[in-house]
């Protein structure tokens, strides 16, 4: 019986020690919607939760808090609440990601193709700023609308798209606008906006083993991705 008690100790401590550290420190995502070339559906990739500052729970309660406070980097994968989600964000799909481009960083509208590039390949390209935390950012008729969408989404404040070129908030026409926190784009920001450091989960650092939803079940298994460091 002591035996048997002892046994059911471990195991309950076991439990509960992996519980722990999965809830707190590293947990594993399955790769359903992804914003990097690299990883592929069926990825099981593992997040380092405490690489931007430890998230504490109860977001639905009284809003994202952190234990610390770092900042991603340019080419971190990174694990986040899905910015086109609705509701409390810890309760929204997580995507994985690169970043292309970190707060303060700059990319530039090509107007021909109407994408964004990170550096100026024309004499006619547009700046496009990542906004950081506390600064203020032009509005642009090439910003207006990426900056609509981030402060409707994000910063929770009214702003109203004019024309496609220009905000108005208040019934005030906006030339800059400040930010209360830092974003970043990725390879799917151009669908879904630009990602808030409110929704990052924490940094991706491995694919430990993958399953291609593709294929019969028996066939299933990518032998080459497992255990697959990211950069």
């Amino acid at each position: 019986m002591r035996r048997t008690l002892i046994l059911l100790s471990l195991l309950l401590t076991a439990v509960l020690l992996a519980g722990t550290v999965r809830a707190l420190l590293v947990t594993q995502y399955v790769v359903m919607a992804t914003d990097a070339p690299d990883l592929l559906p069926g990825d099981r990739v593992l997040v380092n939760r405490v690489a931007y500052g430890l998230r504490l729970p109860g977001d639905r309660w009284w809003g994202p808090r952190r234990l610390g406070n770092g900042r991603a980097e340019e080419g971190d994968y990174i694990a986040f609440y899905d910015p086109q989600g609705y509701g409390p964000e810890d309760r929204r799909p997580v995507r994985v990601g690169q970043v292309l481009a970190a707060p303060g960083d700059t990319l530039w509208l090509d107007p021909a193709r109407r994408s964004l590039l990170p550096a100026r390949t024309t004499t006619d390209a547009r700046p496009v700023p990542i906004p950081a935390a506390g600064t203020l950012v032009d509005v642009t008729p090439w910003t207006a609308r990426l900056l609509w969408r981030t402060l409707r989404q994000h910063e929770h404040r009214p702003a109203v798209l004019v024309g496609d070129t220009a905000l108005r908030l208040g019934g005030r026409l906006l030339r800059r606008v400040r930010v209360r926190q830092d974003y970043y784009w990725t390879e799917g920001s151009a669908q879904a906006g630009l990602v808030p450091a409110s929704s990052l989960v924490g940094r991706a650092f491995c694919v430990s083993y993958s399953l291609d939803p593709a294929q019969p079940f028996g066939r299933r298994w990518r032998s080459d991705r497992c255990l697959s460091l990211l950069p």
